[in-house]
């Protein structure tokens, strides 16, 4: 006595409320998965007066369906499991398709089996080539829309023509073709299967009117992904035994693969959407790919800034760069992005580094520094401000000059001493510039108010005493 035995009833159950669409999957990738064939036709046709529909899908493999008795013995033993270019390894697929059938005719080189209500008959009928199966099922009418809908998904393989209610569905060139390392799943030498990773290749397809997205295994349509492009894995893809989804982990690897050859070719409206950013996180993830990403969506000039470094903020805002806040991102991302040195910091392109700082003595100062000094101390009092003005070299500091506390420091080793030489209107404002800041930040309102009142002062005095001697 078996082990074990399936009430077809049950199994029903389970399967009857799923969507219908695999149906026509199983029976195609079945015929597409045949050695030789080089055809298969599809046919879908109401049964009249019923609310039945009949699904006939027909090849011309040279040896058919070998053996007709997988057709309805559970996780027999396959060859398909030791092949990753086949989309079968369950051997469960037919008998998926059979529990909800009313009827079904299979027919092949080795014979002919009917299942009907009162069980499953061998008849003595054999086909010179290729096989036939043939479904009659109760679906809705919106499930036959949706079954119909379903089948112009199907990616036929170059070299096999499908047809489908006589119209040939046409073979679609990829957008791009990559070549990688994916996850598989094939049956070892203990006669398990086993989880693996072997070369394969991924075909980029445009998405076409009225579809969405799709993840492919072979041609063969598995679950929507929402992302930019169609994704067809010409390998057995690790699913689950209902076939309609992908770990995620394994779909994040693909979406990093696609983002490495096509990031270029997205819009920026889309490089924020969640498909990018998953496969953005992933650690396939490419310098070149991430770098794209990040300027079609902050741009050019882009800043991080750390929490209380307010002069980095000030210096973004001031140079017109987008400050990209750590909340935009997950943790994932975050890591290919500094992994990548794709976003600097504020330090990095504002460093305030003072630990090489040294004060020039005045008796180093040069003709040009002095005047500055002089200049500098007589807006000051003008402005009605009293001030000390220092030289200094820090040329890993980014600033040209700072006020804190009364004094204003010039960094001679930014501007360099030909600075001190020049532009009398550059210098002025930089001076009047640093003198502001008695009043309050870059971005306060009491700055804005100071710099007015220095003006106004500066416009009332007399001009002559800045020009040069």
């Amino acid at each position: 006595m078996s082990w074990f035995e399936v009430d077809r009833s049950g199994l029903r159950e389970l399967w009857g409320g799923k969507d219908k669409c695999f149906l026509l999957y199983e029976l195609v990738a079945n015929s597409l998965d045949e050695p030789g064939v080089t055809y298969c036709r599809v046919s879908i046709k109401p049964v009249e007066g019923k609310r039945q529909v009949t699904i006939t899908v027909e090849d011309d493999a040279p040896e058919g369906f070998i053996d007709l008795s997988h057709a309805y013995t559970l996780f027999a033993p396959t060859r398909k499991r030791g092949d990753a270019e086949t989309r079968g390894r369950f051997n469960i697929g037919e008998k998926h398709v059979l529990c909800l059938a009313e009827y079904a005719t299979i027919s092949s080189t080795q014979g002919t089996i009917v299942f009907g209500p009162k069980g499953r008959t061998w008849t003595g009928t054999k086909r010179h080539k290729g096989s036939l199966i043939a479904i009659t099922v109760k679906l809705t009418k919106r499930e036959l829309e949706g079954l119909r809908e379903a089948a112009q998904l199907i990616l036929p393989p170059r070299g096999v023509r499908l047809v489908i209610d006589g119209t040939e569905i046409a073979h679609r060139d990829p957008l791009a073709v990559i070549s990688t390392t994916l996850a598989t799943e094939l049956i070892g030498d203990d006669g398990m299967m086993r989880p693996t990773k072997r070369m394969t290749t991924i075909h980029v397809h445009q998405v076409g009117p009225g579809e969405e997205a799709m993840v492919f295994e072979m041609g063969i349509p598995v679950m929507p992904t929402g992302d930019r492009w169609h994704i067809d894995v010409l390998q057995k893809i690790p699913l689950s035994i209902e076939r309609d989804n992908v770990r995620p982990s394994w779909l994040r690897d693909v979406r990093a693969e696609v983002l490495n050859y096509m990031a270029s070719d997205l819009e920026r409206d889309h490089v924020s959407e969640t498909w990018v950013r998953d496969g953005m996180s992933d650690d396939r993830i490419s310098r070149d790919a991430v770098e794209t990403i990040v300027r079609k969506r902050w741009g050019e000039n882009r800043v991080v800034i750390a929490p209380g470094d307010t002069y980095s903020r000030e210096k973004a805002i001031e140079n017109n760069f987008t400050i990209v806040s750590s909340r935009e991102m997950s943790s994932a991302e975050w890591k290919q992005i500094k992994r990548n040195g794709a976003i600097p910091t504020g330090k990095d392109l504002w460093p305030r580094d003072f630990t090489t700082m040294r004060e020039r003595g005045r008796d180093t100062w040069t003709s040009g520094m002095i005047r500055v000094a002089s200049l500098t101390m007589e807006v000051a009092k003008i402005a009605g401000l009293k001030v000390r003005v220092m030289m200094i070299d820090a040329p890993k500091a980014s600033i040209r000059a700072d006020y804190k506390e009364g004094v204003i420091r010039y960094n001679v080793g930014v501007l360099g001493e030909a600075w001190f030489e020049g532009s009398l209107e550059a210098q002025l404002s930089l001076i009047v510039h640093e003198l502001g800041h008695a009043y309050g930040g870059h971005y306060d309102k009491t700055a804005y108010d100071g710099l007015a009142a220095i003006g106004a002062k500066l416009a009332l005095a007399d001009a002559a005493r800045f020009e040069k001697e």
